[in-house]
């Protein structure tokens, strides 16, 4: 990864597990979600058996604010249907939501991102609006993916440079 990554608007309709669109890990997605419809937009990355899941929508930045709703499913290629695997309301910054670390047993996971209770307000607390802007950020890291720290590194100066997905210490 060479730390650039392309916005890539939603493409409707996306409201379902069928019509899910692919979303590459460097990239994230800008999209709307229709409050008087009840609107989902469903996404999906391919992964291994194993993976680490990391998502993140980000609602901090339009206004009207609005609380998302994030629900990770994962699935295998046998079975119909996906299955939960973790969902997040308020896990990032204001009323965005964040999923760290979860992993899965599948090779797809689909992220569903939706409005939360209506939450489209003025910052005072009226209802205004009826689209949520977001973004979508996702990774799926293979464990293997790793790198252990250092020791020292407990003052800024022994600071070490993060070169790996995936960060262990103690």
């Amino acid at each position: 990864f060479d730390g650039t990554a392309a916005e890539v608007p939603e493409a409707e309709p996306n409201n379902g597990v069928p019509a899910a669109e692919p979303h590459k890990n460097v990239d994230f997605v800008s999209g709307k979600i229709t409050r008087s419809t009840k609107d989902v937009d469903w996404f999906y990355s391919l992964a291994r058996p194993g993976d680490l899941v990391f998502a993140y929508v980000d609602t901090s930045f339009p206004t009207p604010i609005g609380d998302s709703y994030l629900t990770v499913y994962e699935q295998n290629t046998e079975s119909v249907f996906p299955s939960f695997l973790a969902s997040d309301n308020n896990g990032g910054q204001g009323y965005s939501s964040a999923i760290a670390g979860v992993q899965t047993n599948s090779d797809k996971v689909y992220f569903a991102v939706r409005e939360y209770a209506n939450s489209l307000s003025d910052g005072e607390g009226a209802l205004v609006g009826d689209e949520l802007e977001y973004r979508l950020y996702s990774a799926i890291v293979s464990p293997d993916k790793t790198a252990r720290e250092r020791e020292p590194n407990d003052l800024r100066e022994y600071a070490q440079e993060i070169n790996s997905a995936i960060q262990l210490g103690n």
